[in-house]
């Protein structure tokens, strides 16, 4: 016969209790687990989605599977979905109209400058024709770059491109700006590394001279007079920087990432001139070039902006 065992048991009851209460808070944990990954996984796909929508791929929706889930995460991916339809439909309407607008306004504008000079010839007031004249000359320039901007954004990628060397590009702006800047009574200032002078860029040389261009002459135009613009070319990382810094009221700390955007201007900081599409326009033509440029206030003040292009080392 077996013997018998004085005393309680060696199965103790309460270690079944233990055991219970361990198992219990190990199938808990993993029901709160597998909950919290069925609502934070497409609520981490809608943050992605999201963020991609706002750096520029405005093509991209929240994934149908989890739109057609029957809980509040597919109702919130269907209301996200249709706001974006509806955001960019009213973004390329926006973008249609100025376009149209722009074309339709280059027309008129030419026959308006040729009736102008016309009566100029013809005995008008002089100064009153030169004022006409001017203004007539602003609005091409204003169509001019809203088609501009609306060619790079659309057909960046389509540009026709060859190497060209940014050294080039710069001295020919500031060539052209020569006049302006003497006119503002500001001094332009070139200062280049030696192996910036001989490197090249892939890409459009009118569309990289437009927005070197439009740079300077945002900062022509916010530095005071007696003031000087300096202009710095160096290379590193395989990359070739522009930094085109002035001597004016610089921009409020908020703003900057703002001032690239069409048609913004910090009024208030910066003097309210132009459209604010001239550092848009060179901000699309850098992206466009698989560039980046930036702007931020300068230590001694004045504003800074930087402009970087990917060095081209083909044949």
């Amino acid at each position: 016969a077996w013997p018998r065992m004085g005393g309680d048991g060696w199965l103790d009851p309460r270690m079944f209790r233990f055991v219970e209460m361990g198992l219990a808070f190990l199938l808990i944990s993993l029901a709160c687990w597998w909950i919290a990954r069925m609502v934070s996984r497409p609520l981490r796909h809608m943050e992605g989605t999201a963020r991609a929508i706002a750096g520029g791929d405005t093509g991209l929706r929240v994934a149908g599977r989890i739109a057609r889930r029957r809980d509040e995460v597919g109702q919130l991916a269907t209301a996200f979905n249709g706001m974006t339809d509806r955001l960019c439909q009213l973004l390329d309407r926006q973008n249609q109209l100025l376009r149209d607008i722009s074309h339709d306004l280059r027309t008129p504008l030419a026959r308006q400058r040729v009736a102008i000079e016309l009566a100029s010839d013809s005995g008008a007031d002089e100064a009153l024709m030169t004022s006409i004249l001017r203004q007539n000359e602003r609005l091409e320039t204003m169509t001019g770059q809203i088609l501009t901007l609306y060619r790079v954004s659309e057909n960046g990628d389509d540009m026709a491109r060859e190497p060209v060397k940014p050294m080039v590009l710069v001295n020919h702006v500031l060539q052209d700006a020569a006049d302006y800047a003497e006119h503002q009574r500001v001094d332009c200032k070139l200062v280049a590394s030696e192996e910036s002078k001989a490197v090249s860029v892939l890409g459009d040389g009118g569309l990289l001279q437009r927005a070197f261009d439009n740079v300077l002459q945002n900062a022509l135009d916010h530095t005071p007079p007696g003031k000087s613009v300096k202009l710095s070319l160096s290379t590193g990382n395989e990359r070739i920087r522009l930094i085109v810094a002035d001597e004016g009221p610089g921009a409020p700390e908020d703003l900057l990432q703002h001032l690239f955007e069409p048609f913004f201007r910090a009024d208030k900081s910066r003097g309210g001139k132009g459209w604010g599409l001239g550092l848009a326009i060179a901000r699309d033509i850098i992206q466009a070039h698989d560039g980046h440029i930036s702007a931020r206030n300068r230590d001694e003040g004045g504003l800074e902006v930087i402009l970087e292009l990917p060095v081209f080392v083909g044949g």
